[in-house]
């Protein structure tokens, strides 16, 4: 059930990224755009425990502890809460790096490596408390 949410959570947020690089972009043809790298990718939720300058340290909520590395490439946003009755809600805001703070709740979207317990993010996304409290209860 975790899965499935955390995937609406990244397809909501690749429509997002889509719809917004297509405005940036209007004027130009070819490249990738878009989401390109994302196919084989993964995606891991956790509470901050520790921020550094080029990664973040996190704990699952299965007691694992995750070094999520971001770089100039990784988007890192916030979602937005929803009002109760709300449909679509508000697209996700942008955030730097340094918004991120110990005790957040984030999804890193991107190549997970299991072994090692780390995730080269391509996506940061800091979760509302409610969104997170939901996300644990599944």
């Amino acid at each position: 059930m975790k899965i499935r949410f955390l995937s609406a959570i990244v397809f909501g947020v690749a429509l997002t990224m889509t719809a917004f690089s297509q405005d940036a972009n209007s004027g130009q043809r070819g490249g990738r755009g878009g989401w390109g790298g994302m196919s084989g990718g993964g995606g891991i939720t956790g509470t901050v425990t520790e921020v550094a300058a080029d990664h973040y340290i996190i704990k699952t909520d299965g007691g694992e502890t995750y070094t999520i590395h971001f770089s100039a490439n990784t988007r890192i946003m916030k979602q937005t809460a929803r009002q109760r009755g709300e449909g679509g809600g508000n697209p996700p805001q942008t955030l730097k790096s340094t918004d991120i703070k110990v005790g957040d709740a984030v999804a890193a979207l991107g190549e997970v490596d299991a072994a090692v317990k780390s995730v080269g993010a391509v996506v940061v996304l800091q979760l509302d408390p409610e969104r997170a409290k939901q996300i644990r209860e599944m």
